[in-house]
């Protein structure tokens, strides 16, 4: 199970995440709502603790790379980002100019399957 707590921290928006080793490195059961393809934690090193959103880290379509206010694509997904860490940044998107923590969402836009 994932349970998340939103919180402002110096300035910034952070999303503080509890996932279970199940979900890490398990049985892939957080799948995103928009394209359906389940999240794999298995790259992450138990016991660390990240600051950045680790859901962000890895987008797996578009709609995780898109901006927040015009919907159009601030990143493409094929090209991605260097860092897993760039992805919780304030990006500005090249369309509108909007600058916002575009890759970071809120867990609601992924489900946890509770069976298989």
């Amino acid at each position: 199970m994932l349970y998340c707590i939103s919180l402002f921290l110096t300035g910034r928006l952070m999303h503080l995440y509890a996932i279970c080793v199940d979900c890490l490195e398990g049985v892939h059961k957080i799948v995103c709502i928009k394209c359906k393809s389940r999240w794999d934690g298995s790259w992450h090193q138990l016991g660390t603790m990240y600051t950045y959103d680790i859901l962000a880290a890895s987008p797996c379509c578009q709609a995780r790379l898109n901006c927040k206010h015009c919907g159009k694509p601030v990143v493409d997904v094929r090209v991605g980002m260097q860092y897993f860490s760039e992805y919780s940044n304030v990006q500005q998107c090249p369309h509108c100019g909007n600058l916002d923590y575009h890759f970071v969402k809120p867990f609601s836009s992924y489900k946890v399957l509770e069976a298989y």
